[in-house]
């Protein structure tokens, strides 16, 4: 195959990965979308395969981990005890094998991790604003008979809200050191009305990740400015305390997520989720008990509520390595890119990018991504843009990123 004509079947390519993505972030909440989604992606997939070869796509470490993993989770179909949650949940992980695939592979072509952040964004904001146009956004609702937690159509009001935290970090990414004062006001304007939406959202994951990405924002991409001024420093750390305050106080007093952020203390069910979850290890520590069989041997009958302990009560000890080597690998990248970096807006993006994982796998505690398709097309986006990177000289930002 000529060359113009792999150039000419990269652009195709990267111009249909936009609307797919928006349409899996969207659409496929819809049961009337589901089926003309799954054609939309088994075609897209069949014609990735088919030219893989010339565009000389290269499969990162990242993605074969990710692929092993799937394999390696096959062994449970000799011991899961309900294998209609088994096959149901293998089935959702192989979809995700080829969602991560190809994501991974278009953004390796060209570094163009921004298409990837646009649909998030999109995204993010029709399903918020399906969900104020529904009138979920409310102060006070338990003045009304309806359902105090916006969830949009996601209909999961912690997947609103992990949604919305991933619209976080694509802006952040975007505010980059060439942005503009008039797209920053733009910019710091989404960012509000965002927040707003995890509030109405009534997510304490939501509300939490956004706390631990801002500090960590502003660690890895302020820190080395502002450790060489103690008084700057301090006079921050004065108003940051005083604006997390206000803003913490009014959300007690005010909303819903105030009235769970109070209630819990009292809560206790996830601390039983991790008891049963070491004991499940202990007893079948090698294969585990088969994907989503968590459910069937805890005490609560939910899955439970936690990347790490359902990673390894459903795969084992061998599947929880060949899993979280993955986020070792993407950091080894990155810290290898950020240590060459010469260049003050990818010095940027690589912090903006460290704080989103250091954000992703604190929540991990306490939110299970193993069946959750958002994390991973931001997850493979960031191992196709890593390794586009660390192909070419540090210094030099690619023309997908222009």
């Amino acid at each position: 195959m000529l060359k113009t004509d792999s150039i000419y079947l990269s652009q195709i390519f990267q111009i249909l990965l936009f609307p797919f993505m928006l349409g899996l972030l969207t659409l496929s909440y819809m049961p009337e979308w589901t089926s003309l989604m799954a054609i939309f992606g088994i075609f897209y997939l069949s014609i990735y395969i088919l030219f893989i070869y010339f565009l000389k796509i290269k499969i990162q470490t990242e993605i074969i981990l990710y692929i092993i993993w799937v394999m390696w989770s096959m062994t449970g179909f000799f011991i899961a005890t309900n294998q209609v949650l088994f096959y149901d949940s293998l089935r959702t992980i192989i979809q995700m094998a080829a969602l991560i695939l190809i994501i991974s592979g278009i953004t390796s072509l060209k570094g163009n991790l921004k298409s990837v952040l646009y649909a998030i964004i999109l995204a993010g904001w029709i399903i918020a604003a399906e969900s104020f146009l529904a009138g979920e956004f409310m102060l006070n609702p338990s003045e009304v008979d309806l359902e105090p937690r916006a969830a949009g159509i996601i209909g999961n009001p912690n997947e609103f809200a992990h949604h919305l935290l991933y619209v976080i970090f694509a802006i952040f990414f975007l505010m980059d050191t060439t942005c503009s004062r008039t797209k920053r006001i733009f910019l710091l304007s989404a960012i509000f009305f965002t927040v707003v939406a995890i509030v109405f959202s009534g997510s304490r994951q939501g509300l939490i990740g956004l706390i631990i990405f801002m500090g960590a924002w502003f660690y890895n991409t302020k820190g080395k400015k502002f450790k060489q001024n103690p008084l700057l420093i301090l006079f921050l750390t004065i108003a940051l305390v005083c604006i997390i305050y206000f803003f913490v106080t009014f959300i007690l007093t005010n909303t819903y997520m105030g009235e769970r952020l109070a209630d819990a203390e009292n809560e206790n069910s996830r601390i039983q989720m991790y008891l049963d979850a070491f004991n499940i290890v202990r007893e079948n520590p090698i294969f585990g008990i088969g994907l989503d069989n968590f459910r069937v041997f805890s005490t609560s009958g939910k899955y439970s509520h936690s990347d790490y302990m359902e990673v390894m009560t459903n795969t084992g000890i061998i599947g929880f390595f060949l899993y979280f080597s993955i986020y070792y690998i993407l950091w080894r990248r990155l810290q290898k890119l950020r240590s060459n970096s010469r260049d003050a807006t990818s010095d940027y993006y690589m912090g903006v990018i460290r704080s989103s994982l250091i954000t992703i796998l604190i929540l991990g505690f306490v939110q299970p991504y193993i069946k959750f398709k958002l994390p991973w097309i931001f997850i493979a986006g960031i191992a196709g843009y890593l390794w586009h990177m660390n192909e070419k000289p540090i210094s030099v930002i690619e023309q997908g990123e222009n």
